[in-house]
């Protein structure tokens, strides 16, 4: 087959990121299929938005880091296909495509350099996988990327609204979870329904205070709940004291501690999708999370789940008590997610990827 496939990622791929499974899922698949597939990593990427000073501190930053990083690659967390090209470049814009090229932005900060590529061979996709209003972007910096007139695909219903409140149009692709690795073996019943897990993250957004705020409220009635923490990054001592925590797990291990538990806890302000939320109830774990619009592309209030309003610690708790005292409660809506997220297999999702992009 002739046509090298791309992605365009915004960052190297060492840290376990749920935006960035999607797209090495997809990649594993497409050179199965025989395809050429290259991931092209920057040391170096421009925000949407920022001033001079602090793109230049940045920059330093980041040439730095570049000398002194050995490895780049997501191998040491995900089974990348080994005939996978991976490339380490200084910046995105030093990337010349090859002849018969198709080439998939991946984030907002990415599809600036792929708009700007000039060649008459190249097509070009933007894959949106969040409302990415960070990283010193405003809103209309985000929206103004939709509309760059790259063939924009959207893993979710909500981000497709958004990207057509601005005249653009998008594939709607929903991700998918890879149901022969996430499934449940320890049935809901034979779990301890005090057994708590979430996910850590340094960021505001993802809500692991009011998630922690949440459980410590039920631990005044419960004092043995016990907490299981997996994350790509350490959590601080003031939580790590408190938790199992596993750093970095394997997907094998990820698996083990989605069949421990027997509540799993979404606290997050916003989410483009939610993996994790979805992994949990592939697993059999009875999910308590916020209403935020990615969840809200799983999470059905009272049926697969208990759903709160975002920042609301008290109502989260008011979940997960429900949850621990009633097993009837619990284990109907494990026993309900896991059918629902059938549904969203990864094999799907891949059919429906490889049409967006012309394949």
């Amino acid at each position: 087959m002739s046509e090298r496939i791309t992605f365009l990622m915004p960052r190297d791929g060492r840290e376990p990121i749920g935006g960035f499974k999607v797209v090495y899922e997809y990649a594993n698949r497409l050179v199965k299929d025989g395809y050429d597939v290259e991931i092209v990593y920057p040391a170096y990427i421009r925000r949407l938005k920022t001033n001079l000073c602090v793109e230049f501190l940045r920059k330093f930053k980041c040439f730095v880091s570049q000398k002194t990083r050995a490895d780049v690659s997501c191998k040491s967390w995900f089974k990348l296909d080994s005939r996978i090209q991976e490339s380490y470049l200084w910046s995105l814009s030093n990337y010349r495509p090859s002849d018969k090229s198709i080439i998939i932005a991946t984030a907002a900060t990415t599809a600036p350099y792929l708009h700007a590529m000039n060649a008459d061979d190249i097509k070009k996709f933007y894959l949106i996988q969040g409302f990415e209003c960070w990283a010193g972007a405003d809103e209309k910096a985000v929206y103004d990327t939709y509309k760059y007139g790259l063939k924009n695909i959207s893993v979710s219903k909500w981000l497709t609204k958004k990207i057509e409140s601005v005249g653009a149009e998008a594939d709607f692709v929903p991700n998918g979870f890879d149901t022969t690795q996430f499934k449940v073996n320890i049935i809901p019943e034979k779990r301890d329904p005090k057994t708590i897990l979430l996910m850590y993250h340094y960021l505001k957004s993802k809500g692991v205070d009011d998630a922690m705020q949440a459980i410590e409220m039920c631990r005044k009635k419960h004092k043995d709940i016990k907490i299981l923490m997996f994350g790509a990054v350490q959590p601080p001592r003031d939580i790590s004291e408190r938790v199992e925590f596993h750093y970095q797990p394997n997907r094998d291990l990820l698996t083990t501690l989605y069949n421990r538990a027997a509540i799993f806890v979404g606290a997050s302000h916003n989410e483009g999708w939610g993996l994790t939320i979805g992994e949990a109830m592939l697993c059999g774990c009875a999910v308590a999370c916020t209403d935020n619009d990615g969840y809200l592309e799983m999470a059905k209030h009272g049926q697969n789940a208990l759903v709160s309003p975002i920042q609301d610690p008290i109502s989260l708790a008011n979940n997960i008590e429900r949850l621990i005292n009633n097993d009837i409660l619990r284990t109907g809506i494990a026993e309900n997610a896991s059918k629902d997220m059938l549904k969203f297999d990864l094999e799907l999702s891949f059919v429906k990827f490889k049409k967006a992009i012309g394949l």
